[in-house]
């Protein structure tokens, strides 16, 4: 008996040695699968927390929110959640430097300087194939690729002009991790307000395949929290609790369905519609 565990201990050491040779093999000459694999592994975040916090521990003050103005930073737009007014994103829209990409103004001057950071890190230039897009540009798009890689007219979040396919010349699709800017945009884009929205082994909860393409923008300190917890954006909504509150550094989170809520008395607020019937509330200690 002895010596068949012993024979069994070889064979599993053989098998674990084989196994670790070939991803280190694998993970050296394409980085892109190395990255996918820590990505769809990691579901540890380092750094700040999310904690629950009680109003009673802070100095709160109630404001309206129809006094201010809305954004559609956290909107979810899926098969379950569809756009029910396409004309209220158009407002939004810019012409981002005169290139003729439209896409949210809100996404515009954050995704300018991630860019920048980009090209400045690693040489790279980073652009931009596919922005916002008409119902009948997302129509078209779903009768040709299809419902695994393409959401149908309004369900899909190019029609909010928040979500961008991005490439560099030579690495596009998902080829765009082999190349070191495409690895820098993953690792950083959360400091400028942006997710890999449909990331590796969440196909079940986003409804679309891995596509390390394709980024979300959803503002800070949003981006932070999903992209550090491993979350997805339908994740992220479904773990903030109506009228229970947040605390992520200077940050106050809480999400609601009334007009009226309580805020740090100290603070710049900014709300974004959810899509789901509420409201998510972001307030900014000063």
């Amino acid at each position: 008996m002895r010596r068949k565990n012993k024979r069994l201990a070889a064979v599993l050491a053989a098998v674990i040695f084989s196994a670790a040779a070939f991803l280190s093999v694998v993970g050296a000459l394409r980085p892109d699968i190395r990255y996918g694999v820590r990505m769809a592994l990691s579901e540890v975040s380092s750094g700040i927390k999310v904690k629950e916090v009680s109003p009673s521990q802070l100095e709160m003050k109630e404001i309206d929110l129809r006094d201010f103005e809305i954004n559609d930073d956290l909107i979810l737009v899926n098969k379950d959640h569809p756009i029910t007014d396409q004309e209220e994103f158009e407002k939004s829209l810019a012409d981002y430097k005169g290139t003729g990409v439209l896409m949210n103004e809100r996404a515009a001057a954050d995704y300018s300087a991630m860019s920048k950071a980009i090209t400045d890190d690693t040489g790279h230039e980073l652009w931009v194939m596919s922005s916002y897009r008409t119902e009948q540009e997302q129509q078209q798009i779903n009768e040709e690729q299809g419902s695994a890689t393409a959401m149908p007219s309004g369900c899909s979040e190019h029609q909010t002009g928040l979500a961008l396919d991005l490439y560099f010349t030579g690495y596009a699709g998902g080829s765009i991790l082999r190349c070191e800017g495409g690895r820098y945009l993953a690792d950083n884009c959360s400091q400028y307000g942006f997710i890999m929205r449909y990331p590796p082994a969440k196909e079940g909860i986003t409804g679309i395949e891995y596509e390390p393409w394709h980024y979300r923008y959803v503002g800070l300190p949003h981006s932070k929290i999903i992209t550090s917890s491993g979350m997805t954006l339908e994740e992220y909504l479904d773990s903030l609790e109506e009228g229970k509150y947040y605390s992520y550094g200077d940050y106050i989170l809480t999400r609601t369905v009334s007009d009226k809520v309580m805020v740090p008395e100290k603070s710049t607020v900014e709300i974004s519609r959810d899509n789901c019937g509420g409201y998510i509330v972001t307030s900014k200690v000063n």
